[in-house]
């Protein structure tokens, strides 16, 4: 598998799963609408009180994510082995070509992202 990151929009309080989920839908179709074929959009909570929205998008991507969407940080992922840090992983949807994304992974390296206007 090639080398992917992760995307990450995190949200707060007791309406966070419902806004994730709601930024998540509006995620997979501006993704297909910018023609980013590959990527796998879901939603992840660390907890209580937490839910982010996700995006698994190969290298490709990237760039394009970073500067039109502005995700709060991100993840390196690599194929083979479960998500470190006890993330659960929900929905999980392919926004346009390439394999759906789900599960096994490894999560490398967490890192904010910079750059942009925020």
């Amino acid at each position: 598998m090639a080398s992917q990151r992760r995307y990450l929009w995190d949200f707060f309080g007791r309406s966070a799963e419902p806004t994730a989920a709601h930024f998540e839908k509006h995620l997979a179709e501006r993704l297909a609408a910018d023609g980013m074929a590959g990527c796998v959009t879901g939603l992840t909570s660390a907890g209580d009180g937490h839910t982010a929205a996700y995006c698994d998008a190969p290298e490709a991507a990237w760039a394009h994510i970073e500067a039109e969407l502005r995700p709060a940080r991100r993840e390196e992922v690599t194929g083979g082995k479960e998500v470190t840090g006890g993330e659960q992983v929900t929905g999980g949807k392919e926004v346009t070509g390439g394999e759906q994304v789900t599960g096994g992974e490894e999560v490398i390296v967490g890192e904010e992202v910079t750059g942009g206007n925020k």
